[in-house]
């Protein structure tokens, strides 16, 4: 946006919030699943159509942690097979909401 000042803020909620709330900015920009809590529970915020990724989100160990690795990704196996990850989404983000497909 040409001519757009940006503002930085420590941490999105509660600050990048309360400069929306007191219109001292127009935008906001912030992770996804933050924002859709937020929207959910601040009626006066909306989200812009569309998604705008930046990438994957990951999770690190340190190297040669063989047996955590598999330890996690057996984890996440059993946590999305089961049912429960789209349970705990349904419950944060609402019936509405569609979890991300997160076998790809």
């Amino acid at each position: 946006m040409p001519g757009a000042e940006l503002v930085y803020t420590d941490n999105f909620a509660p600050n990048g919030i309360l400069l929306l709330r007191q219109r001292r900015v127009d935008a906001g920009i912030e992770d996804g699943s933050n924002i859709d809590f937020l929207v959910k529970n601040i009626r006066s915020l909306e989200v812009m159509p569309g998604e705008f990724l930046s990438g994957d989100i990951g999770m690190g160990m340190a190297k040669g942690e063989v047996a955590l690795q598999n330890w996690t990704n057996e984890f996440i196996a059993d946590y999305i097979a089961s049912g429960e990850f789209a349970r705990t989404y349904h419950k944060w983000w609402g019936d509405e909401s569609t979890p991300p497909d997160l076998t790809q």
